[in-house]
């Protein structure tokens, strides 16, 4: 997939998964416990910056991925500012005095989404994994994680060949055939991911796998300017916190 094709090319791929990981999620938990637009400014501008200009993460892409969210997000704020009532009759208004709140939540919930593209952006599936086992998570979640992990890319791998093929055909090319051209397409990546999850899992067999993933054991170093880094950080939220807006 394209995120994780961004995880293991960006500028921060080689720093050591603790130490983004950390930052990240010290970063959505001040997005989570903060009250102030101004600490949401805040982070989301540092997190931006680090996964745009740190990262090298193209701007463009960085964009497309922040307008994905944002559909869901005006559902939501739709429903706070706007109030319907159906009895005795149909009246749809707007709420001014809900608008704070509605924006409120919008800029906090771009913030967080900022946060994890920040940590999925720059440290890829294998480390998060590896960095839940040194915190003795349960083999059971980290081995369902893996496996559907890579069952996601036997899918898009099926689904990206078959509906090139099926551009080959000139299947899509009239509107009375597309519906039932989508419908074989899906029936037929559904039937061919099955058989090829399954043989992923004898093969996982065949090499002895006893329902449990294994990865390398990783040593992570918090350092010292880290820890001076977040602190500061976390400080920088609380003294933002304290701010009327």
């Amino acid at each position: 997939m394209l995120i994780d094709k961004y995880a293991y090319i960006s500028a921060l791929s080689s720093i050591a998964p603790e130490r983004k990981l950390s930052l990240g999620l010290v970063a959505l938990l001040g997005a989570l416990f903060s009250g102030r637009l101004a600490a949401f400014a805040v982070l989301f501008v540092l997190m931006s910056a680090l996964t745009v200009g740190a990262a090298k993460i193209p701007v463009k892409t960085y964009v497309q991925m922040l307008l994905l969210p944002l559909g869901f997000l005006l559902l939501s704020v739709l429903g706070i500012v706007v109030n319907v009532q159906t009895s005795p009759g149909l009246a749809v208004w707007f709420s001014a005095d809900a608008l704070p709140q509605a924006l409120y939540l919008g800029a906090k919930a771009m913030t967080a989404v900022s946060c994890l593209y920040f940590i999925i952006l720059t440290t890829s599936m294998r480390d998060t994994i590896a960095m839940l086992r040194f915190f003795h998570c349960p083999a059971l979640i980290t081995t369902l994680a893996t496996l559907i992990y890579r069952c996601i890319f036997i899918l898009l791998d099926v689904a990206t060949t078959k509906v090139r093929s099926m551009q080959c055909r000139h299947a899509f090319l009239q509107r009375k055939g597309s519906l039932r051209a989508f419908g074989m397409l899906w029936g037929s990546v559904f039937i061919q991911s099955m058989q090829n999850a399954q043989w992923m899992y004898q093969a996982m067999q065949v090499r002895g796998h006893d329902q449990e993933m294994r990865f390398l054991p990783l040593h992570p170093q918090i350092r010292a300017k880290d820890v001076l880094g977040l602190t500061l950080l976390v400080v920088t939220l609380i003294a933002l916190n304290q701010l009327p807006f």
